[in-house]
């Protein structure tokens, strides 16, 4: 699972890079930008690779999933023609709005009385 999401996103970098390149005096930005991009990505992951071992797995994807709805919500309302009041500042306050949320769903998930299991075996 890991490998393909790390396949995905390497085809989704090399596309973007393609697009950029294809205009006209765009091949050495996009290939630069490109270069120092696998140099950062490769630089934090041996930076932070102990540190983010040690926390707990569960955290991380929470974590993880905040970021990735907010950048989703953020860009999707611009598709949509939404012009933020605050510029790209406005991605902290859809974080916010989204991490305020998902805590309410947790603690309105964890005080509910769990649901009696089924002994229907489906086929």
């Amino acid at each position: 699972m890991a490998f393909k999401g790390v396949l995905l996103e390497g085809v989704e970098v090399i596309l973007i890079v393609t697009v950029l390149a294809a205009r006209p005096g765009g091949l050495a930005p996009a290939l630069v930008g490109g270069a120092a991009a696998v140099v950062l990505v490769i630089g934090l992951g041996l930076l932070l690779h102990r540190p983010l071992r040690r926390l707990p797995e569960s955290e991380l994807k929470y974590v993880v999933g905040l970021v990735l709805t907010t950048f989703g919500t953020f860009f999707c309302a611009e598709g949509l023609g939404v012009d933020w009041p605050l510029g790209d500042a406005g991605l902290l306050v859809v974080l916010a709005v989204w991490l305020v949320i998902s805590q309410a769903m947790v603690r309105a998930l964890s005080a509910a009385p769990p649901r009696a299991r089924s002994r229907r075996v489906v086929a």
